[in-house]
């Protein structure tokens, strides 16, 4: 099945680029991504889809990208349940990483998905 997507609305993009330091752990955090963060993102009805990305050529590194509706939607999240999932987080992962790019505020949060194709 061939799907193609064109937006005519703009739907605005977070874009995080991690860094964990012990490689054999990724599963991990991927899992407790989708446990913490992709179960509780996926709530909000501005959510509209997430991937998440591995550089293999520089192992450790891990991109998530987050698709929202509409920035007020993404912007409506409250900022203290936020920190509290990611302290959650934290918590469960246990182990060091760090964002080390938030791409979305590097490009003043112009990035905005507006084709989506996948065979």
């Amino acid at each position: 099945m061939i799907r193609e997507e064109i937006c005519f609305n703009e739907y605005p993009v977070e874009y995080l680029v991690f860094k964990i330091e012990e490689t054999a752990s990724i599963k991990e955090f991927l899992e407790l991504q989708q446990k913490v963060w992709t179960k509780y993102l996926s709530s909000f009805d501005a959510f509209v889809s997430e991937e998440i990305w591995i550089n293999k050529e520089n192992p450790g590194e891990i991109h998530k990208i987050v698709v929202w509706k509409s920035m007020d939607g993404w912007k409506d999240i409250c900022p203290i349940e936020l920190k509290e999932k990611d302290e959650e987080f934290k918590k469960l992962y246990n182990k060091p990483f760090q964002i080390t790019r938030r791409l979305h505020k590097e490009y003043n949060h112009g990035l905005y998905r507006v084709k989506l194709f996948y065979k």
